[in-house]
């Protein structure tokens, strides 16, 4: 207990600022999902026929601690040079195309196929080793999927790999486990839904085998977690998980004639914001959380405290003021901490595990970055001449508590209905080129305006208010960050300079002059130095269509600002 509160505390204090290259991954975890698990309380919103056997979810990059990757980002997570670009990789994968539609596919109803690939391949194919090449990477995927000894329900009752075959009859977490581990040698990650209205059974949504790194990958390991954070919402005794019959015609009029069913949540995964390639120090403890899912899908995860009665904004007040306190509490033993660790732990997981659909989100974060403090370390890297003005990062749908909705996903978070993939959305922005090119380029030297583009379309575009209207969702972009109101060189009340700035008198400047408090982010680009650099501003805008009011951002700078004691939060504005 003690060593996994010491990784909580690290966390907390460390704030996610150790630097770790996607190149710098662990291992791949090849991801199998159960279909009637994922359509079991919906199924008219699956494809029919729903398949009667293991389909893939993905093979993901993953870092030594569980995490996966996060996905690929231009400026935040560069961690492959030159990837290809997600709309490239559909006319790659002919020669496989057949094996695809049948192992991977999308399953719900409406989307199509070549959708989930392009997701999959930007959210995880880019940071693999081969980051040119889609159809090794597709084909190493199905050729492990289709490996019979990675089969879930492969062989007779003793030799399946789980040991038991889809029924009726809830099984216990902990055997399938066992059983995994004494057919194939090691330890899987089970992934767990709780689809069904009105009890708390868990459904095995998905068993995830980990790989050594390699090319192909081959060998298995043990997966670092062997449950995943929705199977731990219960308590030990009663982690159970049934793993259902498979969908049929008949079946299907049963469930939805004799059961309490409401349609399964957007997203039960991690809902991490958009980080650089980092040491993401995953919390995982015995915290006995109580998950209570309604209509709206929405998720309250309760602790020995009373935070549940309180709103997100004030529960991550109250949990900042925590973070001061806790290391110290951690290090001396003091008993008292489970209360204030509890009552810390219930935000962040219920900002991690919150509904994610684009109807739930509160505001728009528009993010402006300033080139010199990106380029200032290489700036052979970056493109001539280097913009002396602050050019757009973003625009980003965000969560109440200040975090960004995760990219779009068809399983996981199927925020909107058939948003454009980004290879369309890219395709409809020749009237407004000209304004791109000039105000949200690509600073990477050798990289492209249209790989930046579509990038921030398939992570937060397609999850805004304009899912099938890119053109919009640029246009506005364009318009607030060209609206000098907002220009930082004028609201930041101060020029560029070789003299570092308090953070704090640069966040009341900023309030004087718009009248709300932005977020600042910070990099820390100079080698042998703890000096932050100002990176990027953000500012925030209640959720419309034009967004066009401010308001106060939840958090006024971001984790690698605080990384430092308050004394020294001072930025060089170079």
């Amino acid at each position: 207990m003690v060593k996994q509160l010491l990784a909580f505390a690290a966390a907390v204090l460390a704030s996610f600022v150790v630097s770790a290259r996607g190149s710098d991954f662990e291992f791949y975890k090849l991801s199998l999902i159960w279909p009637s698990s994922v359509c079991i309380s919906a199924p008219q919103n699956c494809k029919s026929p729903i398949p009667k056997f293991f389909t893939i979810h993905g093979l993901w990059p993953t870092l030594k601690n569980g995490t996966a990757v996060p996905p690929y980002d231009q400026v935040t997570n560069k961690c492959n040079v030159n990837p290809l670009n997600p709309n490239q990789i559909v006319a790659k994968l002919a020669s496989i195309r057949g094996r695809l539609e049948t192992k991977w596919p999308n399953l719900i109803k409406g989307k199509s196929d070549e959708l989930y690939w392009e997701t999959e391949w930007s959210h995880h194919g880019i940071l693999n080793s081969n980051t040119q090449d889609p159809l090794t990477y597709f084909t190493t995927t199905l050729n492990l999927a289709e490996n019979s000894k990675y089969d879930p329900l492969k062989g007779n009752i003793i030799t399946k790999v789980l040991g038991v075959a889809p029924s009726n009859t809830p099984h216990d977490i902990d055997t399938l486990l066992e059983n995994v581990k004494k057919n194939v040698g090691y330890y899987p990650q089970i992934s767990c839904s709780m689809p069904i209205k009105g009890t708390k059974q868990l459904y095995l949504k998905e068993i995830r085998f980990c790989f050594k790194r390699a090319m192909p990958p081959s060998a298995l390991q043990n997966c670092p977690d062997d449950m995943d954070d929705m199977c731990r919402s219960v308590p030990p005794a009663q982690r159970t998980v049934m793993l259902p019959l498979p969908i049929t015609t008949t079946s299907t009029t049963n469930v939805l004639d004799h059961r309490d069913i409401m349609s399964p949540p957007a997203s039960t995964t991690t809902c991490w914001p958009n980080l650089t390639c980092g040491l993401l120090v995953y919390v995982q403890w015995g915290i006995i959380v109580s998950w209570t899912m309604d209509l709206g899908n929405k998720i309250n995860v309760l602790g020995e405290s009373d935070s549940g009665s309180k709103t997100d904004s004030e529960k991550v007040e109250e949990f900042r003021k925590c973070r001061s306190e806790l290391w110290e509490i951690l290090i001396v033993g003091n008993k008292m901490i489970m209360k204030q660790t509890l009552a810390f732990a219930a935000a962040v997981l219920a900002s991690l595990v919150m509904s994610a659909q684009a109807s739930d989100f509160a505001f728009y974060k528009l993010s402006l970055i300033w080139p010199t403090s990106v380029c200032i370390s290489a700036p052979q890297n970056c493109i001539n001449p280097i913009p002396k003005i602050f050019t757009i990062h973003g625009l980003w749908p965000t969560l109440k508590n200040g975090t960004a909705v995760p990219p779009y996903d068809p399983i996981d978070n199927n925020c909107n209905p058939n948003p454009d993939s980004a290879g369309v959305a890219v395709g409809k922005l020749a009237p407004i080129q000209v304004r791109l090119q000039t105000k949200w380029p690509n600073l990477k030297r050798g990289g492209s305006g249209s790989t930046f583009w579509q990038t921030e379309w398939s992570h937060h575009g397609m999850c805004s208010d304009y899912p099938q209207d890119p053109l919009s969702y640029f246009t506005t972009t364009l318009n607030l960050a060209d609206d000098t109101k907002y220009d930082p060189l004028k609201v930041l009340g101060v020029q560029p300079s070789n003299t570092p700035h308090p953070i704090d008198t640069l966040l009341e400047n900023v309030k004087k002059n718009v009248g709300f408090y932005p977020q600042i982010s910070c990099n820390m680009p100079i080698k042998g130095t703890k000096q932050l650099y100002l990176k990027e501003i953000r500012f925030c805008f209640k959720r419309a269509m034009p967004p066009s009011v401010l308001q106060n951002c939840p958090d006024d700078m971001d984790d690698l600002c605080r990384s430092v004691p308050p004394a020294q939060r001072t930025v060089m504005f170079p």
